[in-house]
């Protein structure tokens, strides 16, 4: 690929014997500069890669359709037509109009699909590129770094299909919409930390992925997101606060459509469920990292 990373790759490998001494060894304290010294590897590893991610990205989306005849196409059709039908179907069942029903469930079930999928997905992140760890010296960050981007080019086409479809059904847009970056950002953040950490326990137990598909599938009915919040008993719905998804759909929400930029007591604990998924992940890796290749 032309890039200039031996010296990071020969660092990276000779701390591994390091940690897995430190993580290994019982009842002794852990030297922290050692494990500082590799994550600053594992960071300029990356880095020296960085060019790797944009291509697999691609070379990914390109596989997913490939020999297919709309291709990309189908990115903007599959969220609009699952849209529609959700919209129809529980605006009935909550004798709601259609119309005004629609923007408030794709509010919520986008940001819930790109979160659960990628995550659904990011379980054999590691796993799946087996052939590329045990062949180069690929950092193991590069793959959950590039499921989560994959998916996330696809969540952009799903909110292009929002917009195009509240453009034909003459929804209102909120100015607020340009402030989706906001929303966005964390929500990265949270989806990658959560990533990191499901794949390196898949490494280690294989049935992590259909533990984790059985628990969302039931996590997305206590998440309001094809009812409203207002047909929630007032004695339950301070349970809901325990679940992390429902805090950041209210972001995009408020954003998408009441219009209104989201509180700083909002904002807090999103940012702040978004950086302990991320600072554990890392921890997390950082801990398995040296065994996780004789594990795959």
């Amino acid at each position: 690929m032309g890039l200039n990373c031996e010296k990071g790759v020969t660092d990276y490998n000779e701390l591994m014997p390091k940690v897995a001494d430190l993580t290994s060894s019982k009842g002794k304290p852990i030297n922290r500069a050692s494990l500082v010294s590799l994550a600053g590897t594992e960071f300029l590893a990356l880095w020296n890669y960085r060019a790797c991610v944009p291509t697999l990205v691609i070379n990914y989306l390109r596989r997913r359709f490939q020999r297919s005849v709309l291709g990309f196409i189908w990115s903007l059709l599959n969220p609009l037509a699952m849209m529609t039908i959700m919209t129809l179907v529980f605006s009935l069942f909550f004798h709601k109009n259609p119309r005004d029903f629609s923007l408030y469930v794709f509010s919520g079930l986008l940001p819930w699909t790109f979160m659960s999928s990628t995550m659904v997905a990011g379980c054999g992140a590691l796993v799946e590129a087996e052939g590329y760890l045990k062949k180069m010296p690929v950092p193991k960050l590069v793959f959950p770094l590039v499921l989560v981007g994959t998916e996330f080019c696809n969540f952009t086409l799903s909110l292009a299909a929002l917009s195009l479809l509240g453009l034909i059904i003459g929804l209102q847009c909120q100015l607020t919409m340009l402030a989706l970056p906001l929303a966005i950002m964390p929500t990265l953040m949270f989806t990658f930390g959560m990533v990191v950490i499901l794949s390196v326990f898949t490494v280690y137990f294989r049935d992590v992925a259909h533990i984790v598909g059985v628990a969302l599938g039931g996590i997305f009915y206590l998440t309001p997101i094809l009812y409203p919040v207002s047909s929630i008993p007032a004695n339950l719905q301070w349970w809901y606060q325990f679940n992390p998804f429902v805090h950041f759909l209210s972001l995009y929400r408020s954003l998408i459509c009441t219009g209104r930029m989201p509180s700083l007591q909002e904002s807090c604990v999103v940012w702040s469920l978004s950086i302990a998924a991320t600072v554990i992940g890392a921890a997390i890796y950082l801990w398995r990292s040296p065994s996780i290749i004789y594990r795959l």
